[in-house]
């Protein structure tokens, strides 16, 4: 009964909300004595935001569009964001940006996959294409102001080198370095594997010069026909003075037909 009233109390001290570490002794067991200590209890303030952007109603309405724009056949919206009217924002301001978009991305993929299920038209898509764009901008104003700061600080661009690499077919391309676990010393087995790969020799050497003969003769031949077209052009409008600016050789098959011809 003692230790039932004393628990009794423990609990209703965790209870009521103990701002100072509490001791309650319950007595000896073998010549030790037992003890419970009360932790105290922080107010639920502190655990609360100080900030949120949400709403009140703080619903998944928000992955939605607001109710006067569903069953429309079109939803006006505006342009997509410049690089040039993001450069003149602070830091603070692209940041809060990034999140409206974000939020505003997550809204339209989520209105088109409701759409698809009630098999029914989504509004404007070029809506979403606007905020990837607005998006994609952001990124590169940021980068360019990163870039600026490293080149300032420590005069390097902080990008990850590149270097030429072969691949298993012998073509070449440009390999941008990532970061691994393991550092390239203790691992040279696959480092040599996969960055110090030797020119192609044999077949695969073979195979590519064919390749490089196939595509230049592609690249002549494609040469060879715009020049016909440029001449039959030439037969077709003989009095047109796009022959007296430039000479046939300076000209392209686009410049004659989709600028002079069509005036």
């Amino acid at each position: 009964m003692a230790v039932s009233a004393v628990l009794r109390s423990f609990v209703s001290g965790l209870r009521s909300g103990l701002r100072t570490p509490t001791v309650i002794q319950l007595g000896r067991c073998h010549g030790t004595e037992v003890c419970l200590v009360a932790a105290p209890v922080q107010p639920e303030t502190s655990h609360k935001r100080k900030f949120h952007s949400t709403v009140r109603r703080k619903d998944l309405m928000e992955f939605f569009d607001i109710k006067k724009n569903w069953g429309q056949k079109e939803v006006r919206s505006g342009r997509s964001w410049t690089k040039d009217e993001l450069r003149i924002k602070s830091n603070s301001d692209l940041h809060k940006l990034w999140f409206v978009l974000y939020k505003e991305k997550n809204m339209l993929l989520t209105m088109q996959e409701e759409c698809d299920l009630v098999a029914e038209l989504f509004p404007n898509p070029e809506r979403l294409d606007k905020v990837e764009e607005s998006m994609v901008n952001l990124q590169d104003v940021i980068k360019e102001r990163d870039t600026a700061v490293k080149l300032l600080e420590i005069g390097i661009t902080g990008d990850a080198p590149t270097k030429e690499c072969y691949s298993g077919l012998g073509r070449r391309y440009m390999h941008k370095y990532e970061e691994h676990l393991m550092p390239y010393w203790r691992n040279p087995r696959h480092y040599a594997k996969r960055y110090v790969v030797d020119k192609p020799r044999g077949f695969t050497r073979e195979f590519l010069l064919r390749l490089w003969e196939k595509n230049r003769r592609q690249k002549r031949k494609a040469l060879g026909f715009q020049k016909h077209l440029l001449h039959e052009a030439r037969k077709e409008y003989p009095g047109h003075p796009i022959w007296a600016e430039k000479d046939v050789k300076d000209l392209t098959y686009e410049e004659v037909y989709h600028s002079k011809m069509s005036d």
